[in-house]
């Protein structure tokens, strides 16, 4: 785990109300030791699900397989789960944005961001 560095994307609370320019910090994590980039190497994100996320360690299935491809490793954490909380309460009106479709969302907005 040593090979991981925790960052903060900025992410948006709503992805789907233009209006609305709320964001929130979602963590992630990467691990370069394998990449090669010059080759054009794959990335492999592993999404957390709903749980805090932890830096996950070579020995993780997806990891390994990242390895064995030369592969950029990143985990991303999961809205409302361990540091990635859009609110500071978890009150009934701010769980509005806990939902599959904003969560797909964060992935795809992560994504194009951290290209």
């Amino acid at each position: 785990m040593a090979d991981y560095t925790t960052y903060y994307f900025e992410n948006e609370i709503d992805h789907f109300n233009k209006k609305d320019d709320r964001t929130y910090k979602q963590r992630y994590w990467y691990n370069d030791k394998f990449f090669k980039k010059e080759e054009q190497a794959p990335v492999f994100l592993y999404i957390c699900g709903e749980w805090t996320c932890t830096p996950p360690d070579e020995q993780m299935f997806p990891m390994m397989v990242g390895a064995e491809h030369d592969a950029l490793l990143v985990s991303l954490e999961h809205r409302y789960y361990g540091d990635s909380q859009p609110f500071d309460s978890w009150a009934t009106d701010n769980l509005e944005y806990l939902s599959s479709e904003q969560a797909l969302a964060d992935i795809a907005t992560f994504i194009e961001g951290t290209n």
